[in-house]
């Protein structure tokens, strides 16, 4: 766990089973993603140390499961779930999409609000603009937040870590679409950037990451 800002926090690194889980504090707490039900408990024991209420709003970046399994737990317990439409369908109805090998681990979870398309919104006293970036899955989406005079972007499982991409043999992967998103993110002005997995980047960093996983659209994993 890590305190990147004064109110931006890595409460999970991820790891072969899951995903980093940022947390970002407004007026309430907001989460980037949950993880899987294994790491819930320590989650939560990081928030705890941080002195960071119980989570208002989930957003969940695509709905592969070791970025959404928990959600679930996170719903039952108040908090409210965000995510691309495509995503929702797939927490709420089509659960072999979160994760074909073990459908049966996963449960079914309200999505609050549904994201149809690029959009501005506050969240938790956070400005969040809400970027489609399909490619890696159909509802893929990056997150932009604007907190403390600085612009975060979250971008999940756009670009993996080495600035690979994939997965070819996934529900949902469309190389073009995700080369597109590629394009997208390259255009926006952000501080960090901070993917689903591995370290986060400065803006220098992140430039050179999109840069790589551009290149890296000629052999995806």
């Amino acid at each position: 766990m890590e305190r990147i800002r004064e109110n931006l926090y890595l409460l999970f690194k991820g790891n072969e089973k899951n995903c980093n889980v940022f947390a970002l504090k407004g007026k309430d707490t907001v989460l980037i993603d949950c993880g899987i039900p294994e790491f819930y408990k320590e989650i939560i024991g990081n928030m705890e140390f941080f002195n960071l209420p119980y989570p208002s709003f989930i957003l969940i970046t695509h709905c592969h499961f070791d970025h959404s399994l928990s959600a679930y737990i996170f719903e039952k317990n108040g908090s409210k779930i965000i995510a691309h439409e495509k995503t929702a369908e797939a927490l709420e109805k089509n659960t072999y999409m979160v994760w074909p090998e073990n459908v049966s681990a996963v449960k079914r979870t309200k999505v609050e609000m549904k994201i149809k398309g690029d959009t501005s919104l506050n969240i938790g006293g956070i400005k969040i603009d809400f970027i489609h970036t399909p490619g890696h899955t159909s509802g893929s989406s990056s997150f932009l937040a604007y907190l403390d005079g600085e612009k975060y972007l979250f971008t999940g499982d756009l670009i993996l870590e080495g600035g690979k991409v994939g997965w070819k043999g996934s529900i949902g992967f469309d190389l073009e679409k995700l080369k597109e998103s590629l394009e997208k993110i390259k255009k926006i002005d952000f501080d960090l950037l901070l993917p689903g997995h591995g370290k986060w980047f400065t803006k220098e960093e992140g430039k050179e990451f999109i840069e790589e996983a551009l290149k890296n659209t000629k052999n995806p994993l």
